[in-house]
């Protein structure tokens, strides 16, 4: 899949050799990957949060008020504090 249709990656907290993709479909794929592998192999996305991955180019904003990314399709992801600003740098 082309990374411009990805928002973002999740860990998948059942199972830690996993993660959850999400799509600007709204889709919800997993995939036999976790998030260190994933960051290996790509380096298209931003790493947010311990858990979370992301796609700077679907970002529409950054809420600083709720720490999260909002995107163009309206799902939302949290980003923790510490990643905000270097976040807010790459979608301006």
């Amino acid at each position: 899949m082309p990374y411009k249709n990805i928002c973002y990656f999740e860990a998948n907290h059942s199972n830690t050799h996993s993660s959850i993709m999400y799509t600007i479909d709204n889709q919800q794929i997993r995939l036999n990957y976790n998030l260190r592998t994933i960051v290996k192999n790509e380096t298209h996305f931003f790493r947010s949060h311990r858990s979370y991955l992301i796609n700077p180019q679907q970002v529409k904003h950054v809420d600083f008020l709720h720490h999260q990314a909002v995107f163009y399709n309206g799902l939302i992801c949290p980003v923790s504090r510490r990643h905000e600003k270097e976040l807010f740098k790459l979608i301006k």
